[in-house]
């Protein structure tokens, strides 16, 4: 694929001559196609798509990753097809995976062979390949460093500069005769004991990965294979990346920090001898470890003394202040998963020290919701007292426990006339007849806590025409996964599966209502069930229903900006045009107001520890937004999360977009 711009001072219609006689050349050759593109926004994607090309590059998978080691060729430019095509037959030779791309009008190749830097010979390949890429660079008149810095390949300067490579030291020793800037690179002072350090010289990364075992790294795998490219330190308070980096300022609370920290703390279990890939298959079959005592004290003496007394804490510490957000494992170049690697952390370090209350009460909140609604007068009250909200805070580190809206979601749903299933009823009619039913899945946090978002899908539901049917409630096991009981939420997604299967045997499509849990299903669901039942969000559902919606004219008027979840934003990034699509389509105005993370998180921002970032994170973006509009009716927050933070700092309470749908249909019908 090639990208050719046209640009200028020329006028516009002499411009398009110039591209017009491009495209008839083209036509004479035997390219595949072409694009012409003009609109501003339409080449802005372009040019990204270029920038993002070795983050994506970087999103391979296997322990073969792209090395940039012979990133940086140049020739010129007439002979940069024959010089590509000889480039190739080299890495082809070594039955190499690699990415390449560049500037061709310049003749510059960036090309990244991909190789396993945790084999037992990858430098010996290495000097290989970059001395047949040398002398294939002279062939056609080029150099090995074209753009970017030589480093650590300095030692072919004399194959470029020949004789001139002698001025360069004279230059180096005038300048820096003990060799204080740079030592070992570009050149060295004459008369030093210090020489140009060679290619295959440096300690790499992949040596000291090499002692982790395939099966630990696999395990580890969605969190360790970054590559530094140090994405994640963005400052930008209404972009998504990393909200605790950006109100802690430490880089250590960033993904990168945070996968540097999990891949040394592998490495010094592995050194001090701890099978931890055999505590995991305990923990996962039995729930529990049968070592406390033997294991502790290995995990508590590893092998560097720097870190002996304290370093698994520090590992803890730094996972333990992330939200879960995702916004890592949607934005990063390299999808690292922090919130994935802080599960399996949590699931090895629990199993040596104890477990604050707050982890039980948490992990088991989902399970004992349907009981708590029972006693919903007796709760509430209990959950709007400030002495006995402190004294929770105190003793059990959460705060801010949410109310309970309804005691039974189900029989509050049926009375708006949604309907329960009954399996073995709805399969004996006919597919036909299925056509306009569709399938609410139903979430603690929505049904227990938010009620009247579920009871607005049902209202919409039925206003489109389709029957609403309430599928069981049942846990999903969210704060388990958060909080490393995997065990425990290994048997309920097998028991979740076991009962999405039969609903997706009706051939009925499934809605979820809540992101966060939502997304669960087709990621941490996924990891243990491949084949789990498709369940969309209603906005990705709704939006293929566009014609059905538009058939009704319903032509509603209003104007809202939405505030999206992070996490929904993060894993599906058209999320907000599909629910301006939706809007649209009801004749109502929505646009999308970008965000940074709320604070909240799920769990996160209910954890006492975490109160003053999760309302410094607040502040960054959500706070400014809520308090510069004039008319907080024409917000909408998809996020159950964010409404919730909205609710605790500001007073106020942002609907879900079906909410201001149904809020509209209410004035206009």
């Amino acid at each position: 694929m090639h990208f050719i711009e046209f640009t200028g001072n020329l006028a516009k219609k002499l411009i398009n001559n110039q591209a017009d006689d491009l495209l008839t050349n083209f036509n004479n050759t035997n390219m595949l196609g072409y694009k012409l593109l003009s609109n501003p926004e339409d080449i802005q994607k372009i040019l990204t798509m270029r920038k993002l090309s070795v983050g994506l590059l970087g999103r391979m998978h296997g322990n073969a990753r792209p090395i940039p080691f012979v990133e940086d060729t140049i020739v010129p430019p007439e002979y940069l097809a024959d010089f590509i095509s000889d480039f190739i037959e080299i890495l082809d030779s070594y039955q190499l995976s690699y990415g390449m791309f560049g500037h061709t009008d310049a003749g510059v190749m960036h090309v990244r062979p991909a190789i396993d830097m945790k084999q037992e010979s990858p430098k010996i390949l290495i000097r290989e390949i970059t001395d047949k890429i040398v002398t294939l660079t002279q062939k056609y008149g080029g150099v090995l460093w074209g753009e970017h810095g030589k480093g650590f390949r300095s030692e072919y300067n004399s194959v470029y500069y020949g004789k001139l490579n002698k001025c360069l030291q004279q230059i180096k020793t005038a300048f820096d005769p003990y060799n204080k800037l740079n030592p070992g690179k570009i050149s060295v002072a004459e008369k030093t004991k210090i020489n140009i350090i060679k290619i295959d010289q440096p300690a790499t990364r992949g040596e000291a990965d090499k002692i982790i075992t395939t099966t630990l790294f696999s395990e580890f795998s969605q969190g360790l294979y970054c590559n530094g490219n140090s994405a994640c330190f963005n400052y930008n308070h209404n972009q998504l990346m990393c909200p605790t980096f950006k109100v802690t300022k430490n880089r250590i609370h960033s993904p990168k920090g945070r996968s540097g920290l999990v891949r040394d703390w592998l490495r010094q279990q592995t050194l001090a001898k701890v099978d931890i890939a055999e505590l995991i298959k305990k923990l996962r079959t039995k729930g529990k470890s049968m070592f406390w005592s033997k294991l502790l004290y290995k995990l508590q003496n590893i092998t560097n003394t720097k870190y002996r007394k304290n370093f698994n804490h520090q590992v803890y510490n730094a996972l333990d202040q992330c939200t879960g957000c995702k916004s890592c494992a949607g934005q990063c170049p390299i999808n690292i998963n922090i919130p994935d690697i802080k599960s399996r952390f949590f699931e090895l370090y629990f199993s040596c020290y104890f477990r604050p209350l707050k982890h039980y009460l948490a992990a088991n909140l989902e399970v004992m919701l349907p009981y708590l609604a029972y006693s919903k007068v007796i709760y509430n009250k209990f959950a709007s007292n400030n002495f006995i909200n402190s004294m929770v805070s105190k003793l059990c580190g959460l705060r801010d426990i949410p109310q309970i809206s309804c005691i039974s979601p189900t029989k509050t749903l049926c009375a708006v006339g949604a309907q329960t299933i009954d399996i073995a009823k709805i399969q004996a009619l006919p597919v036909a007849d299925r056509d306009n039913m569709v399938i609410l899945i139903q979430d603690a946090y929505t049904s227990f806590f938010d009620t009247n978002v579920i009871t607005s899908y049902v209202t919409l539901l039925q206003k489109l025409g389709y029957t609403p049917l309430i599928a069981n409630y049942f846990p999903s096991g969210k704060a388990m996964h958060v909080l490393g009981f995997l065990h425990k939420f290994n048997k309920l997604v097998a028991k979740n599966y076991s009962y999405l299967q039969q609903l997706s045997q009706l051939e009925i499509p499934m809605i979820g209502i809540d992101a966060a849990t939502t997304l669960m299903y087709r990621d941490e669901y996924k990891q243990i069930i491949t084949k789990m039942p498709k369940i969309e969000l209603l906005s990705e559902w709704l939006s293929s229903k566009l014609d059905r919606i538009k058939k009704h004219q319903f032509n509603l008027e209003g104007e809202f900006t939405l505030l999206t979840h992070c996490t929904e934003l993060s894993m599906l990034p058209n999320s907000s045009q599909h629910w301006q699509h939706i809007f649209s389509a009801f004749g109502l105005k929505l646009k999308h107001q970008a965000t940074g993370c709320c604070g909240m998180a799920g769990l996160y921002g209910h954890e006492s520890s975490n109160y003053q970032n999760s309302h410094k994170i607040y502040q960054l973006s959500w706070q400014k937004i809520i308090n510069n509009t004039d008319n907080i009716n024409n917000l909408v927050a998809t996020g159950y999360s964010c409404r919730s933070q909205v609710k605790r700092f500001a007073n106020k309470t942002l609907p879900h977009p079906v909410e201001a749908i149904v809020n509209q249909f209410k004035k206009f019908y």
